[in-house]
């Protein structure tokens, strides 16, 4: 091995464990948890670093949001969502989501994958898709469908693959459900608190709602430290409230969100992603649980006054119509590369194959001086 390979090797794993301790925000449906990680309203993070993954840990307790006892965090935010502008969902399911046939849930409700096999999937794992971290494929108009989030899109802010196995949620045989549910999504590190407090829904049933008093279908705001917990805003609206949204009565347990200033949700149409073009009135993209008057595997947003209308279908998800999306997130999508004139190809070509050249004359130079 040459000196310089060494040096690349070396670089690559100092970056690897720097980029350890970049974890992400979760949380999953303490009802029915495997996994024993904190109570009902504690947002979690991965044990890191995701290259020896430990088991979820406590990042931000119930009591500093400012929630009682009961409270189940159903949708979270930090406010930073990259919507604006092109990009590209990522999102996982419940426990009886099953996914189109040839996506990437079908394949964990089936089989599930085996990342420390030594073959890989030669030792199927229980399915496992309700703990796992999809991300959507395809371009507008379609098809689109999904696959398991590569290393960029998953858990440990990005770090790690979208396989459960990187939050260490417990997926024991025998087991129904087979594996935790995660149901709350945000690539920032909680172990660092967002200064603009966090944007969150509670489920059904959440002592803290009828004290608010708020629905489960409200946007809520903490500022943290144990402030008081109240609905955000949309700018130039009013409260975000489930009528506010479109979503009257609706339980919202999906979410993504840009803040303007804290507590408020910024205005403007929420930008392109694949099977999904821009629109909207804020930045926000949201999903509801069945049953309700969308689809609980669509990504909605609010289109009008007390109007919500479908950015993306659960089709451009790679889902069922009856699956339910109940954790969203998503990564900057970039633009794709400009078109290369037929009439230039061949200088690039020719430029390319200088260029090769070159370098293996450096290399060559350099091998027989050492």
């Amino acid at each position: 091995m040459t000196r310089i390979a060494s040096l690349i090797i070396a670089l690559s794993l100092l970056l690897l464990a720097l980029s350890a301790f970049a974890n992400s925000a979760i949380d999953h449906v303490h009802a029915t948890a495997i996994t024993p990680a904190g109570v009902a309203g504690d947002i979690l993070t991965e044990g890191t670093p995701p290259g020896i993954p430990t088991p979820p840990f406590v990042s931000i307790p119930a009591a500093a949001i400012g929630l009682l006892p009961g409270d189940e965090i159903d949708a979270l935010s930090f406010g930073n969502d990259p919507i604006g502008g092109l990009h590209q969902l990522t999102f996982s399911v419940d426990t009886f989501a099953i996914g189109i046939p040839a996506s990437g849930v079908a394949f964990e409700v089936t089989i599930g994958t085996a990342p420390s096999a030594p073959i890989p999937f030669a030792i199927p794992k229980p399915p496992e898709a309700a703990g796992d971290i999809f991300q959507q494929t395809g371009t507008l108009p379609g098809p689109c469908t999904n696959v398991l989030a590569p290393a960029g899109s998953g858990y440990g802010a990005g770090t790690g693959t979208g396989d459960e196995s990187n939050a260490t949620w417990a997926t024991p045989a025998g087991v129904i459900p087979p594996a935790d549910d995660l149901d709350a999504l945000e690539y920032s590190d909680p172990v660092v608190p967002p200064p603009g407090g966090v944007y969150f829904s509670l489920a059904p049933g959440s002592p803290s709602l009828p004290l608010i008093p708020a629905t489960p279908g409200d946007i809520l705001w903490s500022p943290l430290g144990g402030g008081p917990v109240v609905i955000a805003a949309l700018f130039g609206v009013g409260p975000a409230t489930d009528v506010a949204l479109g979503i009257p009565g609706a339980n919202l347990d999906a979410l993504n969100l840009v803040a303007m200033v804290p507590g408020v949700i910024a205005p403007g149409p929420v930008g392109a992603s694949p099977c999904g073009p821009a629109m909207g009135t804020h930045l926000a993209e949201y999903s509801i649980a069945a049953p309700g008057a969308f689809p609980p595997g669509a990504v909605l947003v609010r289109i009008g006054p007390v109007l919500a209308g479908v950015k993306v279908g659960p089709a451009g998800l790679g889902l069922t119509p009856a699956d339910n999306l109940d954790a969203l997130e998503a990564v900057v999508m970039p633009p794709p590369p400009p078109m290369v004139p037929v009439a230039s190809t061949p200088a690039l070509v020719l430029l390319t194959a200088t260029l090769v050249g070159i370098g293996f004359l450096l290399a060559s130079r350099w091998q027989r001086s050492v």
